[in-house]
């Protein structure tokens, strides 16, 4: 709670007097600060210890746990456009640290696997596939299968595309994943909203800080960079 500087003097004292050899009980949904702060951490769940273990132990059962949402089966959704030839059915997250756990941590590597299959036994040349991550009607991610491929994509019977994001640049929140695919410039398939993709803090910047949440979670990007400071030399 509080403002910037007052977490600051909260985390600060705590990791001096947990370094006296005291015991220090931390509750927070931050999981960046979980990780830096907590060698052994405590899951609970409606009032009920659910998990008490090593840190990234729990961090990816809550990351598990946080992912539990129904979602329509790709396969079946009606509202989507496209000539149908190929179509995605289903689509899965999986993070790097903690495997398949249904979410995603910032600065953590991100893969995004798509089950397709294609109508009948026929060959389909010049594809192209994309994934748009947004919020709030806006776009933050879009890639591209032919921005960072040189080889032709060519698709046929069934099969999975994976698109893997290194330090996922986003902030905590709930992102809509939209889907597209073509072949030889003919929309194929085209869902909205195909999925929900909870991305959960982690330390993206290395340096177990954490942004401003009321200002930053869930609307905007996160970008490695460094500052320096140049001093002008003092005029005799």
């Amino acid at each position: 709670v509080g403002d910037v500087a007052f977490q600051k003097k909260c985390l600060g004292k705590m990791e001096e007097v947990a370094g006296e050899g005291r015991t220090v009980l931390f509750v927070s949904h931050q999981m960046d600060m979980v990780q830096n702060l907590c060698p052994r951490c405590i899951l609970l769940r409606n009032g009920t210890i659910v998990l008490d273990g090593v840190t990234d132990d729990v961090v990816q059962a809550y990351l598990e746990m946080v992912s539990e949402r129904p979602q329509q089966d790709l396969a079946l959704r009606t509202d989507r456009r496209g000539k149908g030839d190929i179509r995605f059915t289903h689509i899965e997250f999986m993070c790097s640290e903690y495997g398949d756990t249904g979410a995603a941590l910032s600065g953590a590597q991100l893969v995004i696997a798509l089950a397709y299959a294609t109508e009948g036994k026929k060959t389909f040349r010049q594809c192209r596939a994309s994934i748009v991550i947004g919020a709030n009607g806006r776009p933050y991610i879009n890639t591209s299968t032919d921005l960072v491929r040189n080889d032709e994509l060519v698709l046929s019977g069934s099969g999975t595309l994976r698109c893997v994001i290194d330090d996922l640049p986003l902030s905590q929140g709930d992102y809509q994943i939209n889907l597209y695919v073509e072949a030889n410039g003919e929309v194929q398939d085209w869902v909205k909203s195909a999925a929900i993709l909870t991305v959960e803090d982690g330390d993206f910047y290395g340096f177990g800080r954490n942004y401003s949440a009321k200002s930053w979670a869930g609307k905007t990007v996160l970008v490695k960079h460094a500052w320096e400071q140049v001093e002008n030399e003092e005029v005799a």
